[in-house]
């Protein structure tokens, strides 16, 4: 130990490491030994050491609390000199619990340490920690979190971290916060639904007779009133504005409960008694009764509401914005823009410049597919900063807007409106952006228009070119044409990969040698063919199989696996055989995937007593394994195939929905044969050998 003491001063992080996993080797650890060693992994300079086995202290029983709490003293101190603040933070709150355990001189380094870099961030004395400069803190504190903007600090502001400096604070000084500060705790608190933290705070107010006020009232009624019947809830503001117990707080919680309820009448009542108060309805309030009636579906109600209150409703206008994303989300595109009108018509200046209803306006004529000369007009004169991730926020948006289970945007007018952003914006979603959006498309069956932005990027001259360096996109166009039973444009991607270095080291367009396919993106073409409906095309496998033992690269059990469900689904059980026996041969040995493919053969093949053999035989096999190669999946297999339900015929069942061919999809899902209950039981027993109550 005394070694580790000296590597530690000279900084000698590799002979002190060394030295620890020896000394752990021979010698029975004591509870002191961690300190030593993380105070000398700190003085070399080896925080993320230090962290780690300062984290794995919990899973210690022989290490003390109190030593313990030396070492994140040694670890706080050393992560705030490097400016590590949020991991000291971090840190602290991960051993919080134990706070009432730990050594007080230790404590109080931590607590010392930590206002101090505060006190770097907040005007607040670094010297003095008395009653007044903690109220002052929390309260500077909680209006950092209020900010909107990125900073570079925000990672120090967050709700967990007040709680963490409530509790050190109030566990290492005697004097007792104010009211005030304990509801701003609580207040916080409510934003990352830390409920054991609000635990905490009313047990420590109760505990020290600290009374609660009607802003205490109004935290508990936004964190468990919705959980209230709705009489009761009632009953309450009754009680609480007879007495007189009701101020803008109470009024405020009162009305997120109803509207979360969708309580809109006693909402708007509560509001109604707020304005005849004289207190302003701020935008939280306004934003909930607006949310109320879109919970109800009474989307008019609510436009109707924001009339009637249009005095204070344009004071915030994201009340509006709300109900826009709400029509949107109900395929309403022309009633969004209505509501934009309507503002427009008010001359409210600020609505070319809030985010959510320039993005809500934009969607809207984005989903339309009539409105393109004003998107592009509105693209021109941007009031505000647009980034990929706001791109893909409302692409996102128009992906998912359904009905019944239909899309109501066209995948044509998704393909337009990411190019006619990236083109007049200058801003471009990276490769992995636009393959979700491809795969997404892909989904809903428009993978043309995933081909189109497929196109788009590789025929980009600008210099995000680079992106089609990234194999993400050519993956997704793959699994989108998989999905599609589109095995042409499966194999245009898989080609178009080996040209991917072009886009990166040739800025003038000179092809550059060809980059080399690897076994798993063999594995991706092989699947494509062996996945193709109605039946696998078994010459291309074989001719791409042949191709990659050219390049000399070896079949894995991925391969093989492809290989015998291509036979499988192709109704040759024979060569399905063959494929698994050279698999052994080869000294691969089968997984799961490989039982149940063969499995899933002879049941679509109805050859019962072959399902039955071959069961016996994977568990003649693997006698005393515990794994036998069947698992859920094959009771699945078996339940599906005996009602007919195989995955196979259910594939195409869905890719002629999503062709349109409707017909051909009726007479596909006519064709299965209904079994009764005790046939489907009599099968399951003869094939698994389980016996059972049938008549379960």
């Amino acid at each position: 130990m005394n070694a580790i003491t000296a590597y530690g001063h000279a900084k000698n992080k590799d002979k002190l490491i060394a030295t620890w996993e020896d000394y752990r080797r021979h010698y029975k650890l004591k509870s002191s030994s961690h300190h030593r060693y993380i105070k000398a992994l700190v003085e070399c300079g080896d925080i993320s050491t230090a962290y780690q086995i300062l984290r794995d202290l919990k899973t210690k029983h022989y290490v003390k609390h109190e030593e313990i709490s030396r070492c994140l003293a040694e670890f706080v101190s050393a992560c705030l000199e490097r400016n590590h603040m949020y991991l000291a933070l971090k840190t602290t709150s991960d051993y919080l619990n134990f706070a009432d355990a730990w050594d007080k001189d230790a404590l109080q380094q931590v607590v010392q340490s930590l206002w101090d870099a505060y006190a770097y961030h907040l005007p607040i004395d670094k010297k003095k920690m008395n009653k007044a400069e903690f109220d002052k803190f929390v309260a500077l504190y909680r209006e950092r979190m209020t900010v909107t903007h990125r900073t570079k600090s925000k990672d120090h502001f967050m709700p967990s971290h007040l709680f963490t400096m409530f509790k050190l604070i109030t566990a290492t000084h005697p004097w007792i916060p104010s009211a005030h500060a304990c509801n701003l705790v609580l207040d916080s608190q409510l934003i990352g639904a830390n409920y054991g933290a609000i635990k905490f705070v009313l047990a420590y107010m109760q505990k020290h007779s600290i009374q609660p006020t009607t802003h205490t009232v109004s935290v508990l009624l936004k964190a468990l009133g919705s959980s209230l019947p709705g009489n009761e809830i009632q009953s309450l503001y009754n009680n609480l504005k007879k007495n007189n117990r009701v101020d803008v707080n109470i009024y405020q919680a009162f009305i997120k409960v109803f509207s979360e309820k969708s309580d809109t009448v006693h909402a708007q009542a509560v509001a109604l008694d707020m304005k005849n108060e004289g207190l302003p309805l701020e935008q939280n309030t306004c934003i909930a009764i607006v949310e109320g009636f879109v919970n109800k579906e009474d989307l008019d109600q609510a436009a109707n509401w924001l009339k009637q209150n249009e005095d204070m409703a344009l004071n915030n206008l994201d009340a509006y914005a709300v109900l826009m994303e709400a029509w949107i989300a109900r395929g309403k595109w022309d009633a969004c823009m209505d509501s934009y009108a309507w503002l427009e018509s008010k001359c409210v200046k600020e609505i070319t410049t809030n985010r959510r209803i320039v993005k809500a306006l934009l969607t809207a004529r984005f989903a339309s597919g009539k409105h393109w000369s004003h998107c592009e007009s509105q693209l021109k004169n941007l009031s505000i900063t647009f980034t990929p991730t706001t791109l893909f926020r409302i692409l996102r948006t128009l992906l998912g807007i359904e009905k019944n289970g239909h899309y109501l945007v066209s995948g044509k007018s998704i393909a337009k409106a990411l190019q006619m952003m990236e083109k007049e914006l200058d801003v471009h979603l990276n490769s992995e952006g636009i393959s979700r959006i491809i795969v997404a498309l892909g989904k809903r069956g428009d993978y043309k228009q995933g081909f189109t932005i497929y196109n788009w990027v590789r025929e980009d001259k600008s210099c995000v070119r680079a992106r089609c360096s990234s194999s993400n996109i050519y993956r997704a166009i793959m699994y989108s044409a998989l999905l599609n039973n589109d095995f042409r444009m499966l194999e245009r991607a898989w080609i178009d990969m080996q040209y991917r270095k072009w886009f990166i080291e040739c800025e003038n367009g000179t092809k550059s040698d060809k980059i080399g396919h690897t076994l798993a993106r063999y594995n991706m073409l092989l699947n494509g063919y062996a996945s193709l409906l109605p039946r696998p095309d078994i010459t291309r496998l074989k001719k791409t199989y042949q191709r990659l033992l050219k390049q000399q690269l070896s079949p894995d059990i991925t391969t093989y696996n492809i290989l015998i469900k291509a036979f499988v689904n192709g109704d040759n059980m024979k060569a399905a055989n063959q494929v698994y026996r050279n698999m052994i041969d080869s000294g691969i040995n089968p997984d799961t995937i490989t039982a149940n493919t063969l499995l899933n053969g002879w049941i679509l093949r109805k050859e019962w007593a072959e399902v039955e053999k071959f069961v016996q035989k994977l568990k003649s096999t693997n006698e005393g394994k515990q794994n036998h190669g069947l698992d859920i999946v094959t009771f699945n297999l078996l339940v599906q195939s005996f009602l007919h339900l195989d995955s196979k015929s259910m594939a195409f069942s869905r890719l002629l929905k999503s062709q349109r061919k409707w017909r051909d999809a009726l007479e596909l899902e006519n064709s299965r044969v209904k079994l009764s209950s005790n046939k489907i039981w009599k099968l399951f027993e003869t094939t698994t050998g389980y016996i059972g109550n049938s008549k379960l």
